[in-house]
């Protein structure tokens, strides 16, 4: 399945429908502020989204997760734990952005 390029209105739009009371990003960047970002900076973003998928490639800083453990219930061993992982926001966005493509795909 081929999909169409990223540009900075896709990313607005997707952006629209992301809660600014996310965790912010491993980068340190909220969702609140990519929000307040002007459209030529997410023409820039979606050229960079863009370009990742043009080599399969994420710069090292955007492939890091901070995984916290949370209890599931009683008890503090492994087994009673869950990992919840925090990706970058700029990686995020991105994943919400290709999200429907992947929805898509999947159907097929």
């Amino acid at each position: 399945m081929r999909v169409g390029l990223l540009d900075g209105k896709r990313l607005r739009e997707v952006l629209a429908r992301m809660r600014s009371s996310q965790a912010p990003g491993m980068e340190g960047w909220r969702v609140q502020e990519l929000k307040a970002l002007p459209r030529p900076l997410l023409d820039r973003l979606a050229a960079f989204f863009n370009l990742v998928e043009d080599t399969g490639v994420w710069p090292k800083p955007l492939q890091r997760a901070l995984v916290s453990l949370i209890p599931k219930g009683e008890g503090a061993n492994p087994i009673d734990m869950r990992p919840i992982s925090v990706m970058s926001a700029v990686y995020r966005l991105w994943a919400c952005a290709r999200l429907v493509d992947v929805k898509l795909w999947q159907e097929e």
